[in-house]
């Protein structure tokens, strides 16, 4: 009875260290890895926390602008908008993203806001619009509700952090927001050994932001008192469309531009010159209150 007992536990040992195995690879195989790209000329860098961070500067008019790339993008989003517009704009790799660094932090949407806040310090940026995709635009939403004196208004292109309005197919659904799967991916991803194999992945970054998707996001909504306008495709299938209502019935001082089917999720890309107006109206009104 006692070998039996033994072998059943040394079964259940090697199972288990079988599935952390299994797990741990197809992390590190097939969790969205981070972009290698040739900078633009004239892109710069500063340290932040012991942490380099590129950024691209556009000069113009005030109010700044700072623009927040979604999750797996890089600044190189915004360049189809930017120059079309004629404000002073700061584009930022955020941490962990882009040829920026990719520290062994915690990726969540706190830390995240904590590196603009210190950017914004560094550049000597007082005040600032914060314009965002996905992510980005979660990212400036929390930030725009802790740090109102900072952020002057919102531009925000479907953001992701409504609870429950990421969608991803089955089985990386059960990953992508937060709870009990999610940390112990987590807790692999952010193993020294998986950042010695799979450096480039982005799996610390995903799974990190997607947990702090949960109902402090949503109840910070009501601190937000800036002008926002949010831009969001009728098509989009990964953040879809009918969540703006949450944003907006919490907003009170938000409009939404719905944008046609067609766009779908990679809204920046693809802007009509007609929406491009909409932002530089929107933009208008905000300067002459700045």
């Amino acid at each position: 009875m006692g070998n039996r007992m033994l072998i059943y536990f040394q079964m259940l040992i090697i199972c288990f260290v079988f599935l952390i195995t299994v797990l741990f690879v197809l992390i590190g195989v097939f969790f969205p890895k981070n972009s290698n790209y040739v900078g633009a000329d004239g892109s710069k860098t500063i340290d932040i926390y012991g942490s380099q961070i590129t950024y691209n500067y556009q000069d113009g008019n005030d109010p700044v602008i700072i623009m927040l790339h979604g999750f797996g993008e890089d600044l190189r989003i915004w360049n189809p908008i930017s120059t079309h517009l004629d404000n002073k704009i700061l584009a930022i790799d955020q941490v962990g993203y882009g040829r920026s660094a990719n520290p062994s932090i915690g990726y969540d949407i706190q830390t995240m806001s904590d590196y603009l806040i210190e950017f914004m310090d560094i550049t000597n940026t007082k005040q600032a619009i914060l314009m965002g995709h996905s992510m980005g635009a979660s990212i400036a939403i929390w930030t725009a509700s802790k740090h109102p004196d900072r952020i002057l208004a919102l531009i925000l292109f479907a953001p992701s952090g409504y609870p429950g309005s990421l969608t991803y197919p089955f089985p990386i659904s059960l990953v992508y927001k937060p709870g009990v799967l999610n940390r112990i991916t987590a807790k692999l991803a952010h193993s020294d050994l998986f950042g010695l194999v799979f450096p480039k992945s982005l799996a610390r970054q995903v799974l990190d932001i997607t947990n702090s998707y949960d109902i402090r996001f949503k109840e910070t909504l009501v601190n937000v008192n800036q002008p926002t306008l949010f831009l969001w495709s009728r098509g989009d299938k990964k953040v879809p469309i009918k969540y703006s209502k949450g944003y907006l019935d919490k907003m009170k001082n938000a409009m939404l531009v719905e944008l046609p089917e067609k766009i779908g999720h990679p809204i920046p890309d693809v802007l009509s010159d007609e929406t491009r107006e909409e932002i530089k109206l929107f933009i208008s009104s905000v300067s002459k209150t700045f």
